[in-house]
């Protein structure tokens, strides 16, 4: 499905364009204007919930640097899933990364894994986790191996070494996942982050939206014409393999 990039005022001007209305020249201009604004946004983030493989990035882990929390790192910003995480376990204090996979954990499987470093050990420091609403015992001579999150805020990792560092250091920490992309709605020169292809989804489903909103329903050829690109939108969803990865809106992959 050829398409071209459009800034935001353009497909307004198309989407106006298609169902008949009046020429518009700016997006504050008129009500039809910001309510096809707004149909395109919508659209957009339905279309971006495909997951969308453009918006899979590397991301950076913001460390509580916290003695009462010691490997708590604060989600990344816009992100909804994280795909892998990674700890540098160099042993040396100056040297390459040494990165090896922190494993995701469900809440129960995270839990019940910390509870079971014995009460008489002393590698260990209890960590009061008061979203998780219980306390857990983190390990304090290794490296972490394995991660959860109790509140789709932030990440806890099972162990710190405390030879090296007494809490987890965010230049350590390595994670790749998927963000999700913001809309500027207030852009005219805004262009929606997506490939070219989803640029013609993203129009037709924005017109069969503001006629069935706001034109009385859709008619039979604009009906056909979003119902195509629904389905190339689905065919090629499942031409893509999707990695496991973990949502922070609790949907594993």
């Amino acid at each position: 499905m050829p398409a071209m990039k459009k800034t935001l005022i353009q497909l307004v001007q198309d989407i106006s364009s298609a169902v008949d209305d009046e020429p518009i020249e700016s997006l504050s201009g008129t009500l039809a204007a910001e309510q096809m604004a707004q149909i395109v946004e919508e659209v957009f983030y339905d279309i971006v919930s495909y997951e969308l493989p453009e918006h899979k990035e590397f991301l950076k882990l913001e460390a509580a640097s916290d003695l009462d929390f010691p490997t708590h790192f604060k989600y990344p910003v816009n992100s909804t899933d994280i795909e892998m995480l990674w700890y540098d376990r160099t042993k040396a204090l100056v040297g390459v990364g040494e990165y090896a996979e922190v494993c995701y954990l469900s809440p129960m499987e995270f839990v019940q894994r910390m509870d079971g470093i014995s009460t008489t050990a002393t590698n260990y420091v209890t960590v009061n986790d008061k979203k998780a609403g219980t306390k857990l015992r983190i390990q304090t001579d290794d490296f972490p191996r394995y991660w959860t999150s109790f509140d789709d805020e932030w990440i806890v990792m099972d162990a710190v070494n405390k030879s090296y560092d007494d809490t987890l250091q965010e230049h350590k920490s390595r994670a790749y996942g998927r963000v999700y992309p913001e809309f500027d709605r207030f852009d005219e020169g805004y262009i929606p982050d997506m490939d070219e292809e989803y640029h013609q989804v993203l129009f037709h489903e924005s017109v069969a939206r503001f006629m069935d909103r706001y034109k009385g329903g859709v008619s039979q050829k604009v009906e056909q014409s979003a119902r195509r690109a629904r389905y190339w939108i689905q065919d090629d969803k499942f031409r893509k393999t999707k990695p496991n990865s973990w949502s922070r809106y609790g949907r594993h992959g």
